[in-house]
């Protein structure tokens, strides 16, 4: 199958709050500088200014589409905790929609090079995502990139992760922990594939495509912050060269 061909039966997905909402125009930066053309599906928490919000984002990258999800949360902690764990869900939803391939990426990652979905699904598998060694449960897969390929047996895996994380949303860590439990449960049913750490990599090496600003990278690295500032300063240019050379077509 050719690549563009790929690209268009797959969908982004993301999740964003109103406090991340810098990050998810972060990253739409930097799939715009890089000439990424894979559609990206867009839930948005409690957002203020509906609206106007999608009119800003749709200007950043024009090939989206915006949901809307309010939910009352009584401390804190909780709305960060469900935004996390609300992934399952809305998985559970895109599989059920036009597109052949999702490809969930936590908000605050930041594309670095050109991405295809052939890039992600250049091998056969059912589910990808990053597998990491240890005894901690919470760390036995990292869910800031899963990849996954429509199906209904993709779909009876997420139904099911769906199921089982409306018991503890508003716990940290709940979506790992019961990832990796149905990961034990369907690993002779589905075929998972390992995601390399080049495309969900938190220790910001320069030749990898997608960095992850998980936890406190995001603050603390410097790295982070000037590839943000180096894209706010690519995305403005190429919209100025475009400006201009719209007037000068006129």
């Amino acid at each position: 199958m050719l690549a563009n061909q790929i690209d268009k039966e797959t969908s982004f997905a993301c999740i964003s709050d109103q406090k991340y909402l810098k990050y998810l125009k972060s990253f739409l930066k930097s799939l715009s500088i890089h000439q990424t053309d894979i559609h990206v599906q867009i839930c948005l928490i409690n957002i203020k200014n509906k609206q106007k919000i999608s009119l800003n984002l749709v200007k950043i990258y024009n090939n989206i589409s915006v949901e809307f999800y309010d939910q009352n949360f009584t401390k804190t902690y909780e709305k960060k905790a469900f935004c996390a764990n609300h992934r399952a869900e809305f998985i559970s939803k895109l599989l059920n929609d036009r597109f052949q391939n999702i490809i969930y990426v936590d908000v605050d990652s930041l594309v670095r090079k050109k991405v295809s979905a052939d890039l992600f699904f250049n091998n056969k598998f059912d589910i990808k995502i990053h597998f990491r060694e240890g005894n901690d449960k919470r760390m036995k897969v990292a869910a800031g990139v899963i990849a996954v390929r429509k199906s209904d047996k993709t779909q009876n895996f997420f139904n099911e992760w769906r199921a089982l994380l409306e018991k503890s949303k508003y716990e940290w860590f709940a979506d790992q922990v019961t990832f990796y439990k149905l990961f034990l449960k369907y690993e002779k049913i589905l075929s998972f594939d390992h995601l390399p750490a080049n495309l969900i990599d938190w220790n910001f090496n320069s030749e990898s495509y997608i960095w992850a600003g998980k936890g406190n990278r995001k603050y603390k690295d410097k790295r982070y912050w000037l590839e943000t500032q180096k894209n706010n300063f690519l995305f403005l240019k190429n919209r100025i060269f475009n400006q201009v050379k719209c007037i000068s077509l006129k």
